[in-house]
């Protein structure tokens, strides 16, 4: 079971009155620094929605809602994503008499700026919003031309935003059932999945290698149930990407949730399906990989094809899924849960009881986070030098830092690029061990530690 995800875990409101709020696509984030960030929409009395965003610092004290759009302008949809502690960019459509335009608002500190993206003439809607390592914004989104709806995709890598269609991505119609989701690596990469196809009811997975690369590779998730209802992706440790998807494979056969893992590149290939919940139990809402590579789904419970207002989290960190349900109260939908920085479990969701017309934003999880420090934080001054043993070595190393918590361990060659490795965590009286993968070239290659008081760094030679 996932206990350990949410001990003293609690119900808190964020929302508390009687219009209709909603979630985006990624409503719930977490920074290096073990901060919670969360958007909502707020429905306006005049139409459309409001959006605001609030932040809950480790000591678990809010920051307060702070509305994001323009009093005057009225929002159909948003995203967000987060960058260091500060900055921020809301992606959302606004709503205008030509129809849904998309903007982009960005806060950094206390200074916001807002730009509009896309084309004017045309409608766009269903924004996604994903932040890379370097701090630049990537927003996927639809665009409707007046006889088809296409994929597009934007980034500020350079000094403006130029739209690139996704040309071969075919969305089901209406598109809002295509459930477009994106993943980026830290180096700007974009992996994306969709249900579409000729049909319709298909995976589709598109991805490029690197920032503005626009040679994009399109493919399906082969051996998946063939009627695709919803698919969600993530991104884990080594860039590991997974799609966790709900189809079946014909009308009135089982609904199963699976999670598909890539295994590579071109062209692409796929482990098989792994089971999430049991068959006719759950659709999917959310997929997300921890730092230590665990992965974390957000499942909506469903009873003979309906939702039964129950929240599933199922979680893999053995070789094996197990879930357990978080709120059975038959009024709770959408689940996103995330993982913060110690593996500890957070969930989002939108709760529609009783008034068809009203609903609430809660946040189930600890009141409170250990905080944590990014390693890109601390100084050279703070990087301390250790020595492991032994060294050179074949296939494990193991050093001694008694007094210390691990929160990362990172090998990487002297070209600073990351490389694949196991690490077993130990701590046996301080002594903690890492395993080389047998594949692991002979060479010199840097240890970089992340502990919670400080960072160290080791230079290996791998026999």
């Amino acid at each position: 079971m996932l206990h350990a995800q949410w001990t003293d875990a609690i119900l808190y409101a964020i929302t508390a009155d009687t219009l209709e709020d909603k979630l985006g696509p990624h409503s719930l984030r977490v920074d290096d620094y073990n901060i919670l960030h969360v958007m909502y929409l707020k429905e306006r009395t005049d139409g459309g929605y409001n959006i605001y965003y609030d932040r809950r610092n480790p000591e678990g004290v809010w920051n307060g809602a702070t509305l994001i759009n323009e009093i005057t302008e009225q929002v159909a949809e948003a995203d967000f994503g987060v960058y260091g502690q500060d900055t921020l960019y809301f992606a959302y459509t606004r709503i205008t008499p030509e129809g849904p335009q998309l903007q982009l608002s960005t806060l950094d500190g206390p200074f916001k700026t807002t730009v509009s993206i896309g084309d004017t003439l045309v409608s766009d809607f269903r924004p996604a919003c994903q932040v890379d390592g370097e701090g630049r914004v990537h927003i996927l989104y639809t665009s409707n031309n007046g006889s088809s709806d296409k994929l597009y995709y934007v980034n500020n890598a350079l000094t403006e935003f130029f739209p690139i269609p996704m040309t071969f991505a075919t969305l089901t119609t209406p598109p809002e059932s295509s459930y477009p989701d994106f993943v980026v690596t830290d180096e700007g990469a974009v992996h994306i999945c969709h249900r579409g196809g000729l049909g319709g009811d298909a995976t589709q997975y598109i991805f490029n290698t690197g920032i503005n690369i626009q040679d994009w590779a399109y493919y399906s998730v082969l051996n998946s149930p063939e009627n695709s209802i919803k698919a969600r992706i993530s991104i884990g440790p080594e860039n590991q990407i997974q799609i966790a998807l709900t189809g079946s494979d014909g009308l009135g056969n089982p609904l199963q949730t699976k999670l598909y893992k890539r295994i590579s590149g071109i062209p692409v290939s796929w482990e098989p399906g792994e089971e999430i919940v049991p068959e006719n139990t759950g659709q999917i809402h959310s997929i997300f990989t921890g730092r230590s590579g665990f992965s974390i789904a957000g499942v909506e419970g469903v009873n003979s094809g309906l939702f039964t207002g129950q929240v599933i989290a199922a979680m893999n960190s053995s070789g094996s899924w197990t879930s357990e349900s978080l709120l059975d109260d038959g009024y709770s939908f959408e689940p996103q849960i995330i993982l913060d920085n110690i593996d500890q479990g957070y969930a989002i969701i939108r709760s529609q009881a009783g008034d068809a017309s009203s609903s609430e934003i809660l946040l189930w999880g600890k009141a409170t986070t250990e905080p944590t420090t990014p390693l890109s934080s601390i100084s050279t001054i703070s990087l301390k030098e250790i020595s492991v043993y032994p060294n050179p070595a074949q296939q494990d190393i193991y050093f001694n830092l008694a007094g210390e918590e691990m929160l990362e361990i990172k090998l990487s060659d002297l070209a600073g690029k990351t490389i694949d490795a196991d690490v077993v965590f130990g701590n046996d009286g301080g002594v903690y061990k890492v395993h080389f993968k047998r594949d692991l070239l002979p060479g010199i290659y840097i240890l970089s530690l992340h502990g919670k008081h400080s960072a160290y760094r080791a230079r290996i030679i791998k026999l």
